[in-house]
């Protein structure tokens, strides 16, 4: 560790020399990341496989939950009169369509889509 550079020794390189070091540093490090990575995936590998588990199970984890689904989205409740593709499940923000019907005196029963 004593050959390593201080702040005085780097101060005293010019741009070209400092951003030629910077390389130098950011591949060294790459290399010592790839390099530990690979080391920790074989570790991992040897010990997953003195417990017979298969690289799909060290992967996901025999005890890991189920993904869970996304929820399904709700069915629009309410439709524009005018414009059948404006539609609203009624859920969160109204949108500006129902504002205004709403504002003009209608209401947002009126917009309700009837089930067959």
């Amino acid at each position: 560790m004593d050959s390593l550079l201080t702040e005085s020794d780097l101060a005293n390189l010019s741009i070209a020399d400092l951003q030629r070091l910077k390389s130098i540093v950011e591949n060294a490090l790459q290399k010592k990341i790839s390099a530990e990575h690979a080391d920790a995936k074989q570790k991992i590998m040897a010990l997953a496989a003195l417990q017979n588990l298969t690289p799909q199970e060290t992967a996901h984890g025999r005890d890991r939950k189920k993904p869970q689904s996304q929820p399904s989205p709700s069915p629009p409740r309410y439709l524009h009169p005018d414009d059948e593709s404006l539609t609203w499940t009624g859920r969160g923000r109204q949108p500006k369509w129902v504002s205004e019907w709403i504002h003009d005196g209608n209401s947002l029963e009126s917009l309700t889509i009837q089930k067959p």
